[in-house]
């Protein structure tokens, strides 16, 4: 039962990654990890994106306010013919000027008012979200401490237990101890051998989480060996 409760956990996993990669992946890969880089976390990227154009609004809205300078000149001609000689009679007109423009009647400038609302709501909602993944950092980083010191104590007990294999198979081997009392031995050094796996799985997939929160490539982070 437990076998194929394996089997089917190894087929999930290879469909996950068939779905995701396009990959068919027939046996284990040993991976090797670099260290993730520390940077500034990828998802703020757009909102900050979006406050630099709410910047940028403020500006443009806050650009009404001024009074307007042109430049305005136009010509005009005209043609007629003189009433009493039909002779053709034609009229040039000219003008050039400098022109100020300024609504000094609309100080409270809505559109104003409606950009800084804007960039004061993408501002709280950055300050949100960079606080939420500090936190998720925080989190991830603890683990990977508590999992590095799991890991460890798991490779120095099956170091232990390889040395209790070797006496009980001695033991066995003259007699002094049943065919039941040995498989314990060999049982306990199989099950802390599939715990520091699971150990070692457990801290890529948080190392994965970092790199993935900071924006790093992941498959410069793991590789194989």
């Amino acid at each position: 039962i437990n076998i194929l409760n394996i089997d089917k956990e190894i087929a999930d996993v290879k469909g996950k990654l068939l779905a995701l990669t396009g990959v068919i992946i027939d046996n284990s890969i040993k991976l090797t990890n670099q260290d993730y880089l520390r940077d500034d976390f990828i998802s703020l990227k757009p909102i900050k994106e979006n406050i630099n154009s709410d910047i940028e609004e403020v500006d443009v809205q806050k650009s009404t306010l001024y009074p307007k300078v042109y430049l305005k000149a136009q010509t005009t001609k005209n043609w007629t013919k003189a009433y009493n000689t039909d002779d053709s009679v034609s009229e040039n007109q000219a003008s050039i000027g400098i022109y100020l423009e300024w609504n000094i009647f609309d100080k409270q400038n809505r559109g104003i008012q409606k950009a800084k609302i804007t960039l004061t709501k993408d501002m709280l909602e950055m300050k949100r979200i960079r606080k939420n993944l500090e936190a998720d950092i925080l989190k991830l980083t603890e683990t990977l401490q508590f999992l590095n010191t799991q890991i460890e104590e798991a490779k120095n007990s099956i170091k232990l237990k390889k040395q209790l294999l070797k006496s009980a198979k001695v033991a066995f081997e003259t007699g002094s101890m049943n065919v039941d009392d040995y498989l314990k031995y060999e049982d306990n050094l199989a099950n802390i051998k599939a715990t520091l796996a699971k150990l070692i799985a457990q801290k890529n997939i948080a190392i994965a989480n970092i790199a993935f929160i900071y924006g790093n490539d992941i498959t410069k982070i793991f590789k194989e060996k």
